[in-house]
């Protein structure tokens, strides 16, 4: 088991700080000269104030804008970190996801599909990496969540090499018309990588984006007979 970590102990988020500083420092330079003015001005010809009242703001408003660009800063990393250790938790685990492309493991692998209504005729058919049909068959036809379990033998009763695999569907109606079906992938949690923007849960060489995971279940093992 796996995981990828997204950095290491020694390395810091990035902070937006040196800005933050940068702008206290003009602001404060503003704010002096601003009041050395004030002291200096002729008072028989007092000085139009409102120009500098309009780039204080702006300074205000930008100040006030990287400090809120520093705390949503602080809630992703929260946020990645609350991830990382969700991934973690399924390793191990068999989940259903959303997806049509699962790892062939031991001469299997694990589908699913949806039809939204009866369909007259469904199509299964196994590509692999390449885009080459390896393996068809006819599916249930019945509405509603059917499971697509296949062996890794080709057409011609020969055992693929393992990789990955995707499901094709091809639903029919009654009047010829195109069902559209939504797959699922079934497979058992063995890494996590959390390197990306997007957390992600590794089936042998399949990654699965955290927020299309369906459920999980215990990994059932096999029990020798005593």
């Amino acid at each position: 088991m796996e995981v990828t970590p997204t950095n290491t102990a020694t390395t810091p988020a990035p902070d937006p700080v040196p800005n933050r500083a940068s702008l206290t420092g003009d602001l404060e330079s503003f704010l002096l000269l601003l009041v050395t003015q004030l002291k200096n001005q002729d008072p028989m010809s007092p000085m139009d104030s409102n120009q500098f009242a309009a780039q204080l703001a702006q300074f205000a408003t930008v100040e006030q804008a990287i400090k809120t660009n520093k705390n949503l800063d602080d809630l992703i990393g929260i946020s990645k970190a609350g991830q990382a250790a969700a991934a973690v938790s399924y390793l191990g685990k068999t989940i259903e996801a959303e997806g049509d492309t699962a790892p062939l493991i031991d001469g299997k692998a694990e589908y699913g599909y949806t039809l939204p209504t009866r369909a007259t005729v469904v199509t299964l058919a196994i590509s692999n990496d390449q885009g080459r049909v390896v393996f068809s068959t006819t599916g249930e036809t019945a509405a509603g969540k059917h499971s697509f379990v296949w062996d890794g033998v080709d057409n011609q009763g020969i055992e693929v090499a393992p990789g990955i695999y995707r499901l094709l569907i091809g639903a029919l109606d009654s009047e010829g018309d195109q069902i559209p079906a939504e797959t699922r992938i079934v497979g058992r949690v063995d890494g996590a990588d959390t390197s990306g923007d997007t957390t992600k849960l590794m089936l042998g060489e399949v990654s699965v984006p955290l927020d299309k995971v369906l459920s999980v279940k215990e990994t059932k093992t096999e029990q020798s007979n005593p």
